[in-house]
């Protein structure tokens, strides 16, 4: 199986190619949301160099937000344009799954058992007006994410108390994990409102395509693939199962 990979929800373009389940290459660039003048030269780049080309490519995994509208509509428009007239497998995968999904590329996080079982990792997307695009899930034995409270579009103070909820006894949470471009309006605020609370460093704040291919490999494992013609920008509406 190979697959391509690409994320355009964010301020960083990411581009990555799997083959069997193997990054064979990953590009991200800070662009400012300029997607539109630098996706296809990175893809084509990233083909060239790792001698592929699109024929090669059996399925592809696409940020679907939430996150820069503009962003997300050129990063789907040039899905469709790839797709277009092949027979080829696509899948959608939200930001907030892949920020969350990045704890488990840091070295930092690897926590002993007893200690992932009570941490909550909490992704925030800046939506504007103090509201922030969020999702809370904790992590389990396994080092897995498990989604406790679905998708949302809340003000951040609303979100800070849901969290206190989900802490019930000292004992069981001992630390909340907050990663996100929010944290650039938040962090502060957040420090201030919560005890024990982690932030990530800024360069873990963005969707990398690599951790967008694996979610989108977990999914294709399980038989699970998306309609090209329906796949659309996912603003917090029933998640993708």
């Amino acid at each position: 199986m190979t697959l391509l990979a690409f994320s355009t929800s964010s301020e960083m373009l990411s581009v990555a190619l799997f083959s069997d389940s193997q990054l064979i290459k990953e590009e991200n660039h800070f662009l400012g949301l300029k997607h539109s003048e630098k996706l296809l030269p990175t893809i084509k780049d990233i083909l060239g160099v790792s001698s592929f080309s699109l024929k090669d490519i059996d399925a592809f995994a696409v940020d679907v937000g939430p996150g820069s509208f503009t962003g997300l509509r050129i990063g789907l428009a040039t899905l469709k344009g790839l797709t277009f007239g092949e027979r080829k497998k696509v899948i959608g995968v939200l930001s907030l799954d892949a920020l969350a999904e990045n704890v488990n590329s840091l070295s930092e996080v690897s926590l002993r058992t007893e200690v992932r079982a009570k941490t909550l990792v909490c992704p925030v997307i800046d939506a504007k007006q103090e509201r922030v695009y969020s999702a809370i899930y904790e992590i389990t034995k396994s080092g897995r994410l498990k989604r406790k409270i679905d998708y949302s579009v809340i003000k951040i103070k609303d979100l800070l108390k849901k969290l206190n909820r989900q802490g019930g006894s000292p004992r069981r949470i001992q630390k909340t994990i907050f990663l996100g471009d929010g944290l650039e309006k938040y962090q502060d605020f957040i420090a201030r409102a919560k005890k024990d609370v982690s932030f990530l460093p800024r360069k873990f704040w963005f969707p990398y395509a690599s951790v967008i291919a694996k979610l989108g490999l977990e999914r294709l494992k399980r038989g699970k693939s998306d309609d090209i013609n329906s796949l659309s920008p996912r603003y917090l509406i029933p998640p993708i199962k």
